[in-house]
């Protein structure tokens, strides 16, 4: 750098999120300009050892920018470390003490009070002796103020009380509220009418945790790191309020110039209807949200997937009850999707196919209500013109691009391409079920259930449950469902075939036996038909699913 008049930066540190400092104005008066000395950078990062750098011999990962640091400077060989953890190697380098001689040098929460003392000499004060002006940028984590700071006013004592001209500082660390930077002292971005508050001993009440809402988390949960949710990630401590000066941590860490590219990268959710019938342990394993239809039977609401067991709710279709399905309207799926919007996040929704349901269309509506009140977010729903299990095949896969690092839209395409080569081949036990939802008349119902007729359904390109065959008896009816996936997979690589059925867990194991045998596939899922699509198809119920060439 070729300033005339000096100038120090002291970078406090980096916590995975990188920072750009350039050097300021030094003060002019102070050196004379024939005088020329450097601009001093002193950066500390977290978590970055000697061996991980490829210009000290590093191989696993390649450092190009630290090794043009260190190739157009001196690189230092031999060295000691007072203490390698945060807030104790801080204390160090502030003050030039061991972190042993001060009990408070120790790994702070966000709230602590500054553990240095202002009447002591500093590394800024010492170079602001020296004519530089100083400055500190990114993570801060030796405390401030006096340990009861409010943080919305001025905080002090912090870096200006160390000798520092400025500051634009994290409270802590990236880990840990408050998630907020300070510049100068003050909170950046901070509406008065939605104040901070930070406590680290209780929650406040109403505000969601990492531990109990895993599923707002985009990240898991470390130990300790279950309290606050702030963009989808869990930080130790508890914060309410401030939402207009959280930062965000894709802008964090990248360049100003890759602005549309953080645009393009931001996190997003897929979500589902009860009607994937996917075991419950499975979703909550994977964080996926799921809005629930409802039915009603003898008088009695109950939510899909919450509601009876499939062996009181099959036991009850049995004896002759009658249960009544009823879809999401646009209000209910509203009500779901608005919180991951708030959090900053983009939607997929996959949706109960339109030919059986008028829970697509609500949740469109909802989407475009949300759009024209949250502009920046993207929320894309699709109409699968699956059902059941159909739809978990469809998730599974995009799960799977998900984890792979595609973006919403190239899920969303490659759902678009796929959901009709999503195969469902279904089989029913007891015909009056089919006859109740209009699907066979009542003499069709009787006459088959006589002679042991079993008809084989499947889902058409317009999403509709459509009988397409019969044969005479049960075992014959399995046989042919598991035949139609054969033929309809080939030239398709199926990591996974689904299996459900209704109360009848032997003749699912019994279909899942013969798919090993005729498609060579072990990665079998097997779960009971869910108590909504049930509804309609009744106990005995059994349907395969793979991904193939046509319906």
């Amino acid at each position: 750098m070729k300033n005339t008049n000096l100038a120090f930066y002291a970078l406090a540190g980096i916590s995975s999120m990188p920072t750009t400092l350039t050097a300021g104005q030094a003060h002019p008066k102070e050196r004379p300009a024939d005088k020329q000395q450097p601009n001093v950078i002193l950066i500390v990062a977290d978590d970055l050892g000697y061996g991980d750098l490829s210009c000290y011999g590093a191989h696993r990962i390649s450092t190009p920018g630290m090794d043009r640091v260190a190739n157009e400077g001196i690189r230092f060989t031999q060295g000691f470390c007072t203490a390698a953890t945060s807030t104790p190697s801080r204390y160090s380098v502030m003050t030039g003490l061991y972190p042993w001689t001060n009990t408070d040098a120790k790994i702070l929460p966000g709230n602590a009070a500054l553990i240095i003392d202002t009447q002591k000499i500093t590394l800024p004060k010492l170079m602001k002796q020296a004519g530089y002006a100083t400055g500190s940028v990114g993570k801060w984590h030796i405390g401030l103020g006096d340990g009861k700071v409010d943080w919305n006013k001025e905080v002090h004592p912090g870096a200006a009380e160390i000798g520092y001209d400025y500051s634009f500082i994290q409270a802590a660390t990236n880990d840990r509220v408050p998630c907020v930077f300070l510049e100068n002292g003050r909170v950046v971005g901070l509406d008065p009418n939605d104040p901070l508050y930070v406590d680290y001993r209780q929650n406040f009440p109403g505000e969601p945790t990492g531990k109990n809402n895993p599923e707002l988390l985009r990240m898991h949960p470390s130990v300790g790191h279950a309290g606050s949710i702030v963009n989808g990630v869990p930080r130790i401590g508890f914060q309410k309020g401030g939402k207009a000066a959280q930062w965000k941590d894709e802008v964090v860490a990248f360049p100003e110039e890759r602005e549309q590219e953080v645009i393009d990268m931001r996190e997003f959710v897929i979500t589902v209807n009860s009607t994937v019938d996917l075991p419950k342990e499975w979703l909550e394993e994977r964080h996926v949200p799921v809005l629930p239809l409802k039915y009603t039977i003898d008088g009695e609401n109950y939510t899909d997937m919450s509601g009876l067991t499939a062996k009181e709710f099959f036991q009850k279709l049995r004896e002759g009850h009658m249960s009544v399905t009823s879809q999401i309207n646009p209000e209910e799926a509203r009500e779901m999707l608005e919180p991951f919007v708030k959090e900053g996040k983009d939607v997929l929704h996959l949706g109960f196919s339109s030919g059986l349901s008028g829970t697509y269309n609500s949740m469109r509506i909802a989407a475009e209500e949300l759009a024209e009140d949250y502009p920046e977010a993207k929320i894309i729903v699709i109409d699968t013109l699956c059902a059941c299990l159909g739809e978990g095949l469809l998730l599974y896969y995009a799960l799977k691009l998900k984890e792979e690092g595609k973006t919403i839209d190239e899920i969303a395409k490659w759902a678009e391409e796929n959901k009709l080569h999503v195969c469902h081949n279904v089989t029913v036990d007891d015909l009056n079920h089919l006859q109740r939802g209009g699907r066979i008349s009542k003499a069709a119902a009787v006459l088959g259930t006589l002679v042991q007729v079993k008809p084989i359904i499947h889902m058409d390109n317009n999403g509709k449950l459509q009988v397409i065959a019969k044969e005479r008896g049960r075992k014959k009816s399995l046989n042919k469902i598991v035949d139609m996936a054969v033929e309809q997979s080939k030239g398709w690589e199926n990591e996974i075939i689904m299996i459900t059925h209704g109360d009848c867990l032997k003749d699912a194991e019994y279909v899942a036996g013969r798919v090993r045998e005729k498609m060579g596939i072990e990665n079998i899922l097997i779960n009971n038909i869910g108590t909504v699509i049930g509804s309609h198809t009744g106990p005995g119920v059994v349907a395969v699913f793979c991904m193939g060439n046509e319906r």
